[in-house]
């Protein structure tokens, strides 16, 4: 299926959300699983799991495209969201986070960012403007 390391991954998010997360065709805002890509995990939804800080796992999944953590209690944007450099999609919507770091800059594949209703206080002048690929920042 795929890989002992990203098998371990999701062990490890599972026993932290304490339920087992399935496989899913389409990460949308409600979701609440893993996408499969070449047998690697490409996408990751954890909606609506009142998390207030991430499980480190996650940022050991290097081929993730999409992370969708909507309706949690976030209040930083870790800045090791940062080294998943593969990551086209980023929605942390409805969350308490105050600023974003600026090394979001290292996401250059990054084409969507949703960071609406949070508590923004702060946002890097230059976010976005290092790629090409962003094409919407939703950020009220």
């Amino acid at each position: 299926m795929f890989s002992s390391e990203e098998n371990l991954i999701l062990k490890d998010i599972n026993n932290y959300i304490n339920r087992p997360l399935n496989q899913i065709k389409q990460i949308k805002h409600a979701t609440i699983g893993y996408l499969l890509d070449d047998q690697q995990i490409t996408g990751l939804g954890l909606y609506n799991q009142n998390f207030t800080h991430l499980p480190d796992s996650i940022f050991s999944l290097k081929k993730l495209k999409i992370l969708g953590l909507c309706d949690n209690k976030l209040a930083l944007f870790h800045e090791d969201i940062c080294k998943l450099t593969n990551l086209e999609i980023l929605i942390l919507r409805n969350n308490h986070i105050k600023t974003i770091p600026k090394s979001i800059e290292k996401l250059t594949k990054l084409k969507y960012l949703d960071i609406q209703n949070n508590q923004l206080q702060e946002i890097p002048n230059k976010i976005g403007f290092n790629t090409s690929a962003l094409k919407a920042i939703k950020l009220t």
